[in-house]
């Protein structure tokens, strides 16, 4: 079978690779769609990121390793010890890998699991025909969310745990730095949570545009512009937004975000950086405002598909390109690093 698998930094190759056989416990998943994601262009770029270089201590999975941790299919094959699955099922997969046994595990906080690994990066993921997955890690998709709005269930539930994560009341207002997938999916959560006002702040037209058809009540080019609250009473009042959930990872947003926020706010950090950003410590002591990491997702995806099936989350739009896997490089990858701006979910198939 076709695969796209990680061989090293600057190095992504479609190989020939066996079908996977499923082990007892496993699943075999013929895969339907799988999203390419921004961290996917971070392996390939200055990867080993998240990636091991070398045997990842719990999985013990090394480079090459098949990339893709956004993806959908449908089960072809189950192994001896599985219940409750059988061939046909339609399936989305959670990439996040637990052990069951560490602290975390037993809290229910699997999110946090001491094995820190994921399907795409330190198992074999879902830019392949065929991957073997822990039932676990598996979803089923009802009958009434398609294919295609099922592969973009692990960023709309990863919006869903950040929107959780800073627990707005019904009415709050919201701010959110970056319009891509996630920022997205956060914008359609907090409207179907009751927020308030919901302000999304993006350099690019073409996403700001379409986040107005996930909720959005105003959009802005540069968090400056949305700190000006002379056209919201309320937010001169109360001098900022109640959450702000920052999802570029852009190295000046921690600080953006931080200055939108009221005093006794939440600021709610998503993108991940690839370097340590500095901000003031005393806008958060002097204001008690709270900074809270949101890391994946936890019992999110059956959530995010409550959503997508009652039509709260327009997630057709977040798809600009289809392709396969013998065009994903070209299409997929490259299109991504140099037309970035033109997409927002490329989805590949087998």
């Amino acid at each position: 079978m076709k695969a796209l698998r990680w061989h090293g930094r600057g190095d992504i190759r479609l190989d020939d690779v066996p079908v996977p056989v499923p082990g007892p416990a496993e699943l075999l998943v013929k895969v339907t769609w799988c999203g390419i994601c921004g961290s996917d262009l971070k392996e390939w770029q200055a990867g080993p990121v998240v990636i091991a270089d070398g045997p990842h201590p719990a999985t013990h999975a090394e480079p090459p390793i098949t990339m893709g941790h956004e993806f959908v299919g449908v089960v072809a094959d189950v192994g001896p010890a599985v219940a409750g699955w059988a061939a046909g099922d339609r399936v989305a997969l959670e990439a996040e890998l637990r052990c069951g046994a560490c602290r975390q595990c037993r809290r229910g906080d699997y999110h946090l699991c001491d094995m820190a690994a994921y399907l795409g990066f330190n198992a074999d993921g879902g830019l392949a025909e065929y991957v073997t997955v822990d039932p676990a890690q598996a979803v089923r998709i009802p009958d009434d969310v398609d294919d295609e709005a099922a592969a973009l269930l692990e960023p709309l539930a990863v919006a869903v745990h950040a929107v959780r994560r800073g627990t707005p009341d019904i009415g709050d207002s919201v701010a959110v730095l970056g319009a891509g997938a996630v920022g997205l999916g956060v914008t359609a959560v907090a409207r179907a949570h009751g927020a308030g006002l919901i302000t999304i702040v993006d350099p690019l037209a073409r996403r700001t545009g379409l986040a107005r058809e996930f909720g959005a009540d105003r959009t802005f080019a540069d968090a400056a512009t949305a700190g000006e609250h002379d056209e919201d009473a309320e937010l001169r009042a109360t001098g900022g937004y109640d959450v702000v959930v920052e999802c570029s990872g852009q190295p000046t947003a921690l600080a953006s975000a931080i200055a939108l926020t009221r005093r006794g706010g939440v600021v709610v950090t998503v993108g991940l950086h690839s370097e340590p950003v500095t901000f003031d410590l005393n806008e958060l002591t002097m204001n008690e405002r709270d900074i809270r990491g949101s890391l994946g997702y936890q019992r999110d995806f059956p959530r995010a598909l409550a959503l997508l099936a009652a039509g709260k989350i327009p997630a057709k739009p977040m798809v600009t390109r289809r392709t396969d896997l013998g065009h994903v490089i070209d299409d997929g990858f490259t299109a991504l690093l140099e037309h970035g701006a033109d997409h927002i979910k490329i989805l590949v198939g087998p």
